[in-house]
């Protein structure tokens, strides 16, 4: 089950490489989210998605290396600049002439090299914990791992399994520690789950590759620098304080770089976007509404004393019964409070029984994805 499934997907080919895509809803300006693969694929942006696409366009892709996208095992075929470019051909697939980027992790390079190559594409950058060079603060962990990348390491613990044979030979190993590090917030059982089964969909051998290319041809501190002062669009950053991956350092020096916005969200670790997605979210509409100068939106707030009394009730789609339970127990709430109003929050077809019965559906049922039969299954 899906909180919203594509209005339309595709794949296109990259040189012999397909590049898997989603498109999400309507609205201006259109939202690019690119995950940082191949370690994850665009899974990683489900708790964002839905809320995003009920007022913009939103495209998802699954970089090389990961979901449905071609699996290519040479470094050369990870290179930053066939990351550029599989941007803008998505772009180009979907006809966006200009889109908002969202970027998570080291994938806020590739977005800055789109910005510097395809300036006319960019509207905006939204960077979620960016990993990009030099910049800020260089975790430790990760300065001891490039020195011993090559290295056999006998009996590898911690950090040490950052090392090209673990990688390819104990990539579970790897990815489980990985995750584990980057999740320090409480009760993360279930985006621990996900992130590591998201990382095993690729091989050792695609994320080593991977990793030896980002670290081909890399700019100088000086260049790298004059790249992010005139990156020339708006730039929100987004850090967890608590980020073992990047540290905040290296997104606060980014923001000021670059002149963007910076959020911190304290007691965060790196991937805020599965563990703070309202926050996120909230985050990046705001920013979007800035940049566009959006007309102001008004609602009127009433103090709970003065508000009538309601009740929504989520009734699960698992079987009808449940619904006849639910309309009796509501029928009995009535009874004991006549002043509560009921609204139900339901999917087809305990809505059908519901709406016989003449009761209220609230109009996020709408927002509710029925499964579909052919549905691809990923969490």
């Amino acid at each position: 089950m899906r909180a919203r499934y594509p209005d339309r997907e595709g794949v296109i080919d990259r040189g012999g490489v397909g590049l898997y895509y989603e498109v999400y809803g309507r609205g201006e300006p259109t939202l690019l989210l690119i995950p940082s693969a191949p370690i994850t694929h665009s899974r990683i942006w489900k708790a964002l998605i839905p809320s995003l696409a009920r007022r913009h366009r939103v495209i998802s892709l699954d970089g090389r290396g990961n979901g449905r996208s071609g699996r290519p095992v040479e470094v050369a075929a990870h290179l930053r600049a066939v990351n550029v470019e599989d941007v803008v051909a998505v772009l180009d697939a979907v006809g966006a002439d200009q889109a908002v980027l969202v970027a998570h992790c080291h994938a806020n390079w590739w977005a800055v090299e789109v910005a510097g190559a395809h300036p006319d594409r960019v509207r905006a950058l939204v960077a979620i914990a960016p990993g990009v060079p030099h910049l800020g603060r260089r975790q430790p962990h990760w300065v001891e791992a490039a020195r011993r990348w090559e290295e056999v390491i006998e009996h590898p613990t911690g950090w040490e399994l950052c090392n090209r044979q673990v990688i390819v030979n104990q990539h579970r190993r790897w990815i489980e520690f990985f995750f584990d590090a980057q999740l320090v917030e409480p009760h993360s059982t279930k985006q621990y789950e996900d992130a590591v089964s998201w990382a095993l969909e690729s091989t050792g051998e695609i994320l080593a590759a991977s990793e030896e290319a980002q670290d081909l041809d890399p700019p100088t501190r000086e260049g790298f620098e004059a790249q992010c002062r005139r990156l020339g669009v708006p730039v929100l950053v987004i850090h967890g304080d608590l980020d073992v991956c990047q540290h905040v350092e290296r997104g606060r020096a980014f923001a000021e770089l670059t002149g963007g916005d910076l959020v911190v969200i304290e007691g965060a670790g790196h991937l805020t976007l599965v563990r703070d997605p309202v926050k996120v979210n909230r985050a990046i509409m705001g920013f979007v509404d800035q940049v566009t100068a959006a007309t102001m939106r008004s609602h009127v707030w009433t103090r709970g004393l003065h508000r009538a009394r309601k009740v929504l009730y989520l009734s699960s789609p698992i079987g009808l019964g449940h619904a006849r339970r639910d309309l009796a127990i509501a029928g009995e709430l009535r009874r004991l409070r006549p002043e509560i109003e009921i609204e139900w929050l339901a999917q087809h077809p305990v809505t059908a029984v519901l709406e016989a019965d003449r009761e209220p559906i609230h109009p996020a049922s709408e927002w509710l994805a029925s499964r579909p039969s052919d549905a691809w299954t990923r969490s």
